[in-house]
């Protein structure tokens, strides 16, 4: 059962399966809650004269929501070292982006002035990975 297993360990039991592999698919389970997918953070960014907060953004093709792209070298979301590629934007100052178009969030970023604040979804198996790196002599 790979639906108790995270992302790097159902990868692993897989690449030891040999050759062939059958699956059984489970549709209509419905999406998934925010919480099972998502670790959250607040993460608030000044923002940089003629730099802005220190990232880009992304809409995503196949379903909604807008995820960080890249971290500006010498920004500020590179100086707060929180925020990561791939993180999604949840909320800006209390607004929920969830189901914005990615240019109405761009709009609203560029549109801020001084500090922003930011609720941002991590996806769980990528924060035990972040969690796993920064653990002293490892």
């Amino acid at each position: 059962d790979l639906t108790v297993l995270t992302h790097d360990e159902a990868k692993a039991a897989l690449r030891q399966c040999g050759r062939t592999v059958r699956l059984t698919v489970q549709h209509g389970r419905g999406p998934m809650p925010e919480a099972e997918l998502y670790d959250f953070e607040v993460i608030e960014l000044g923002k940089k004269p003629s730099r802005g907060f220190g990232f880009s953004i992304v809409g995503r093709t196949r379903d909604e929501g807008v995820l960080v792209s890249d971290i500006i070298r010498g920004g500020a979301a590179e100086g707060d070292g929180r925020l990561q590629p791939g993180d999604r934007l949840l909320e800006l100052n209390g607004c929920n982006v969830r189901l914005l178009p990615h240019v109405e969030v761009a709009t609203r970023l560029k549109a801020a002035q001084g500090r922003i604040s930011m609720l941002v979804g991590r996806l769980k198996h990528v924060s035990a990975a972040s969690r796993a790196k920064r653990r002293p002599g490892f």
